[in-house]
């Protein structure tokens, strides 16, 4: 049951208009101690993808080598230049960290008597979550794990 954690997050984030990027420091917290380490695996990620060495990530050079910056490069390139910065790429991350937070927060409140799992009749407060229930649930076993 598990395995479907990632996918029920996916499907919140479709259903806001969204998909999560391929990137590991996307998800992670920002504290004082981070952001030096974050910027840091930015700029190693954004370089080692940035193969023109011109500053910005066109799609080619993200479909060759970062399919998931590829996968979201409309919603990522704000400005539409057909090039993705340093600064979007960081912008996108943060509004995916805080969807991500968000949807945390409205599996927790649905999950009424606080099992760790969404009954079926609990997932009815999550309508895009509901409608998938048979897919997400691939042991049938009428819960779905979410913590």
């Amino acid at each position: 049951m598990n395995k479907w954690i990632l996918p029920l997050f996916c499907i919140s984030l479709l259903c806001l208009g969204m998909t999560l990027p391929c990137l590991a420091w996307a998800s992670q917290k920002n504290t004082p101690d981070k952001p030096a380490k974050t910027s840091a695996k930015l700029d190693q990620m954004f370089n080692g993808v940035d193969s023109d060495d011109d500053g910005k990530l066109s799609l080619q050079e993200t479909e060759q080598k970062a399919p998931g910056l590829a996968a979201n490069f409309e919603q990522i390139d704000t400005d539409h230049d057909g090039g993705l910065t340093k600064q979007e790429i960081t912008a996108f991350s943060q509004l995916v960290e805080k969807n991500r937070r968000e949807f945390s927060r409205r599996l927790q409140l649905a999950d009424r008597n606080k099992n760790g799992k969404l009954s079926r009749e609990e997932s009815k407060s999550l309508p895009a979550l509901a409608e998938h229930f048979e897919e997400i649930d691939s042991d049938h076993d009428q819960q779905l794990v979410i913590k």
